[in-house]
């Protein structure tokens, strides 16, 4: 017998090994998954290697192969999809490998001596019935006095405590505690503190679990599990991005995880464990410790749920340009665009290019300001303010002090290429000598030309056509340009793949043009920081600088370095690069405004009045930064930055960038928001109303029967709704008067003459299509027109529905037939201007609405 007080030294080898392989799990916590698993891909051929070592078991050949082959066919997978292997993880990943294949073994073979030692008749790898009978408490000696002690607790208390033994101190050496402290700006929030909580508790279930499926099954098999689980993480996680080789190994290996997990069936059946009662302890157990990370989180939770702004944008179904319409009386051909009197031209002159946006009056008006309690809040009375009194928050500078746009110099301007010269101008053109765009030429500006940021991956979809649509239709063109970024870390060649995409093919002559600019994008080494500005964030900078390299660059702050010439550079971990969609773009945005300015716009939000106003610098504070508020606000840090601009290259920048690489690469809009809330420069940040670019959202979150926005919407599919019934209870907030009907038949006979006039499509088209009758639409045009549309928001944030296509004359395609209108000259865009550019071909037409 042993006391529980003295237990032998070979009991600890246990929680030693299990302490050993969570510090390596922390050190390879922030890296991609696809790398992750393959730091681990060794765990299998090593347990079973120190199984027949250590604990004398012999595998059956099919036990072998099965493993073996799974194992293997993960390795492919994980090669496949491209990942690249970092040297100096390489120690860590044996190591860790190592302790994750020893942990179950000695786990094993502690808890068997521990048994034997307290009395216990179970031997090494045998039964663990005796966990979960009467006998699973064993007495320690025979003096009455002397209490009960499981075999099975000491095992589990142990271990956990001697794992924190060796895991708080290499914290604390580490200096972790100090940068979580000085970086991480969630731990007020209870539901942060909630979901800690919950990892602590998962964590401990882990731990109990392992030990309970060691006793259960094998050592191998508790190893073995690697497999199938990372085969799921990464179906689950990087399913839409593999490709077909990498799927092919995939299935492989999870067939090969059945042909292993039947192999072996007989270790439960052959053992002595009364499989009902093992089977409601482990549920009772996982239950209870699923209620409490449920709950909790629940109790404290403080925020709505993230929105999804990029999706996966591969699963569109099958398009086409032209197609022979099925009903002969109703189709794209020769249904009107609507049915009453569209006013083209409803919001009148474009705004000067010299026009400000009075960023603070717009957060005042709809808000609040930050320095005292929001009034209550009223998005739909904000729209109202943004559609009725433009004139009070534009304003145009005094001509001739220096205050306007257009009179500074090009070359010192916050975008990159201001003056389309390379901003190697000393001034920008006149306004007698800029040019108007034309077919083959965009034109030339007498001002600031501003860069339109979007961001992609995959392959092109129709959704980019949709936003570049709606960047022409409402921007100031000669002014502007959309520069698309293709993520390229995956695909070296996707830029390519995109340019010669056939659905990409129709954007080709504004390419030449000069439109739209393609441009690469590769997750940075390292980012110029100006110099500057450590003055507002002085108090994370070393006292005294680090020791130079070889190369003379020396650490001056976290991730930052300064070079011989005096460079900061914002340095970016490769163990932190992001593998979700989501995380990449998030991280995108943030360089990107930072190196070049202008304007981010997920690829989800359809412009609908020209931006400029809002991005150009406010004179009289040089500030013009903004971003939409997240969803109906409850805190003043929380942003979303589905529309994000401020300067390039500035102090704002450069601190925004900093804290998201302190924080670990986590540019989450919400995170970042609060580090400038709680560092006091949220006010340099203006968060707009939702009003202004997620115009929807008020109306979908208000209580109770109020007031409505025009169209009343209550969710965001129902802009591609174009049934009758969904245009019904849209218009209980319209405030004019009764819409003037057409004669739906001549409509439709005009537009097929038109139609025929243009030649537009092939003879084919045209075979089968006779006179329109109303009566035979599933879709009939109805009373929607643009100038209805959410007026006096920027914009319309469609929130992802990547596989939807939107139905006849539902919102979106009202939207996009007057674009089509106004590309093939028959139609002005909002500002009453024509299209002078290159012929575009229309929207798609879907099979399922031919």
């Amino acid at each position: 017998m042993v006391s529980a007080g003295k237990l032998p030294a070979e009991y600890f080898h246990s929680p030693a090994a299990m302490g050993l392989w969570q510090f390596s799990e922390t050190c390879l916590s922030n890296i991609q998954l696809p790398m992750y698993l393959l730091a681990r891909i060794s765990i299998v051929p090593l347990s079973l290697y120190l199984t027949n070592v250590l604990a004398g078991k012999t595998h059956s050949y099919l036990a072998l192969c099965y493993s073996l082959l799974s194992d293997l066919a993960l390795l492919v997978t994980l090669m496949c999809s491209g990942i690249r292997i970092l040297s100096n993880n390489l120690v860590v990943d044996s190591l860790g490998s190592l302790f994750a294949a020893l942990v179950p073994i000695l786990i094993s073979r502690t808890y068997c001596d521990l048994s034997v030692d307290l009395g216990s008749e179970q031997q090494a790898f045998g039964s663990p019935a005796i966990l979960f009978t009467d006998d699973l408490k064993v007495r320690r000696g025979s003096s009455p006095d002397e209490p009960d002690i499981p075999a099975f607790w000491i095992i589990t208390r142990y271990t956990s405590l001697l794992a924190a033994v060796l895991l708080i101190p290499a914290v604390i050496l580490c200096g972790e505690p100090g940068s979580i402290i000085r970086n991480c700006y969630l731990l007020d929030v209870n539901a942060f503190l909630a979901i800690l909580l919950g990892s602590c508790m998962a964590s401990l279930g882990l731990l109990f679990f392992t030990i309970v499926l060691v006793n259960a099954t094998s050592p191998l098999t508790t190893a073995f599990l690697f497999v199938p689980s990372s085969a799921f993480h990464l179906l689950l996680v990087n399913g839409s991005t593999l490709s077909v080789d990498s799927l092919a190994s995939l299935l492989i290996c999870l067939w090969c995880c059945l042909g292993y997990l039947v192999s072996r069936r007989k270790e439960l059946l052959s053992s002595s464990l009364d499989c009902g009662r093992y089977a409601t302890f482990v549920l009772r157990r996982t239950i209870g410790v699923l209620v409490l990370i449920a709950i909790v989180p629940a109790v404290f939770q403080q925020y709505p749920s993230a929105k999804v702004r990029l999706g996966d944008q591969n699963r569109n179904r099958p398009t086409i340009r032209y197609n022979s319409p099925s009903n002969a009386h109703a189709n794209y051909i020769n249904r009107p665009d609507n049915s009453v009197g569209a006013k083209d031209d409803y919001l009148g002159t474009r705004p000067h290019i010299d026009m400000v946006a009075n960023s603070s009056l717009l957060v005042d008006k709809c808000r609040g300001f930050y320095a005292r309690s929001d009034r209550d809040h009223n998005g739909l009375e904000c729209l109202r303010y943004l559609a009725k009194y433009e004139s009070e928050y534009y304003f145009l500078p005094a001509d001739g002090h220096g205050t306007r746009a257009s009179e500074q110099d090009p070359r010192t301007a916050e975008f990159t290429d201001a003056d389309g010269q390379r901003s190697s101008e000393p001034q920008y053109p006149s306004w007698k000598s800029a040019k108007s765009p034309s077919i083959d030429n965009i034109g030339s500006c007498a001002g600031p030309i501003i860069p339109y940021h979007i961001f992609w991956v995959g392959k092109a979809s129709w959704r980019i056509e949709l936003y570049v649509k709606s960047y022409l239709y409402t921007q100031n063109i000669p002014c502007s340009r959309v520069w698309l970024w293709v993520d390229t870390d995956a695909n070296p060649h996707s830029l390519e793949d995109m340019y010669n995409d056939p659905k990409f093919v129709l954007f080709h002559p504004l390419i030449k043009r000069g439109d739209i600019v393609l441009k690469k994008w590769n997750y940075p080494d390292r980012v110029p920081i100006p110099t500057e500005a450590a003055i507002s964030d002085s108090a994370r900078y070393y006292q005294t600088p680090g020791n130079a390299d070889e190369n003379g660059t020396s650490a001056v702050a976290d991730n930052i370095v300064e070079d011989v010439n005096g460079q900061r550079w914002l340095t970016f971990s490769p163990k932190y690069k992001p593998f979700k969609l989501d995380y990449i773009s998030d991280v995108a945005r943030f360089v990107i405004l930072h190196l070049h300015g202008g304007v981010w716009c997920d690829i989800d939000v359809l412009l609908l009045r020209d931006l400029r106003p809002l991005l150009l610098p406010d004179p009289t504070s040089g500030q013009h930064a903004f971003a939409e508020q997240w969803v109906e606000r409850s805190h003043p840090a929380d942003y979303n930055s589905a529309v994000l601009s401020y300067s390039a290259n500035s102090s704002l920048s450069s601190f925004l960038l900093h804290g998201g690489v302190r924080m670990g690469v986590n540019f989450c809009p919400k995170v970042i928001g609060r580090m400038a809330w709680k560092e006091g420069r949220s006010g340099e940040l203006a968060m707009l109303d939702t009003a202004a670019f997620d115009p929807s959202t008020p109306t979908m979150n208000q209580a109770g029967p109020r007031e409505c926005s025009v169209p009343c919407h209550l969710s965001y599919s129902d802009v591609f709704s174009g049934r009758p019934e969904a245009v019904i209870a849209e218009w209980r907030g319209f405030e004019g008067g009764r819409l003037k009907e057409e004669n739906l038949t001549a409509l439709g006979e005009a537009k097929l003459l038109a139609y025929e006039a243009r030649g537009r499509g092939p003879a084919s088209d045209l075979a089968g299509v006779l006179n329109y009758v109303v009566d035979k639409d599933l879709y009939p045009p109805n009373n929607r027109t643009m100038e209805n549309f959410f007026r006096g928001a920027w914009g319309y944030h469609i929130h992802g529905q990547w596989a939807s296509h939107p139905e006849p004359s539902s919102w979106l395609d009202v939207i996009m037939r007057a674009q089509d209108g106004f590309f093939e000259g028959r139609r002005m865009n909002p500002y009453g201007e024509i299209w002078e550019g290159p012929q575009i071909e229309g929207y798609p037409q879907w099979s399922e609405f031919a």
